[in-house]
């Protein structure tokens, strides 16, 4: 098989997404990427530059792919399953050396992978090639207090939620997958300060406007870089009532992290 390297090129997304989605198909909870998601969590990501994306093709086929980080992180890589062993170990071997030598240009000490245990083939390739291999934790966020993450949010993005002074809404969680929902009523109201208030059941309040979402939809907006306005093309939010949604936007919006990277080198949580 004649392989070549070549750094990334604008357009493509689509094939180094459908490369990583047929990599890790049979890896359990492994999120399928698509072509926005890729360019903003790898392509736009602060520090990478476009020449850290190496692709290897065999013709017209691309069969290899890793995008290197600042330090000499490999946030990922890929090798196309449905090749021979053969094939595939080659491959696997033409990308590490192309990452060694990036990384020595960048004067860089080491490369460093963080990949799931799911290929042993590439784990095999690694160990030959002098990589020590060691199982890394796991690390999973799950948010208990919707209330305290929302307080600590508005404090911090106070300036920017003038407009909704004298405002009050009403947040309506649902548990969705997480089974875990210790909180889901929340009246968040624009004062002086910000205030954001537990609810019962039995509790009446009236509010401008009332926003409905899973927790795991609230978590996606403020860590993951998620469109509110999507969410709503797709009815995964509802903002009630209609004619709210341009006040309430601003609002969800204002609630991302500013550097809305997963934790750590991971894109899940």
């Amino acid at each position: 098989m004649w392989l070549t390297t070549r750094s990334y090129r604008a357009g493509d997304e689509a094939r180094v997404v459908a490369l990583w989605n047929r990599s890790y198909r049979g890896y359990a909870g492994l999120a399928t990427r698509t072509a926005e998601y890729w360019r903003w969590s790898i392509l736009r990501r602060p520090g990478m530059s476009e020449d850290d994306i190496l692709l290897i093709e065999s013709g017209e086929l691309l069969v290899g792919y890793a995008a290197l980080w600042t330090g000499g992180t490999v946030l990922e890589l890929a090798v196309e399953p449905d090749l021979p062993a053969a094939s595939r170990r080659s491959i696997t071997r033409q990308l590490l050396s192309r990452l060694e030598s990036r990384a020595r240009v960048r004067k860089w000490d080491s490369v460093e992978l963080m990949l799931p245990a799911c290929d042993r083939l590439i784990h095999r390739t690694l160990r030959s090639a002098g990589y020590a291999v060691d199982d890394g934790p796991t690390f999973i966020i799950r948010l208990l207090n919707p209330r305290a993450l929302l307080l600590s949010l508005t404090a911090a993005r106070r300036a920017r939620l003038v407009a909704l002074r004298g405002q009050s809404l009403l947040i309506t969680l649902s548990a969705g997958d997480d089974p875990f929902l210790l909180q889901h009523r929340l009246a968040v109201r624009f004062g002086d300060s910000i205030d954001v208030c537990n609810l019962g059941d039995e509790d009446s309040m009236s509010a401008d406007a009332e926003l409905q979402l899973s927790l795991a939809a609230l978590a996606r907006l403020v860590f993951s870089g998620a469109s509110a306005r999507r969410m709503l093309e797709v009815s995964e939010l509802r903002i009630i009532p209609d004619n709210a949604a341009a006040k309430v936007l601003p609002f969800l919006a204002a609630l991302a992290v500013d550097a809305p990277w997963y934790t750590p080198l991971s894109d899940m949580f």
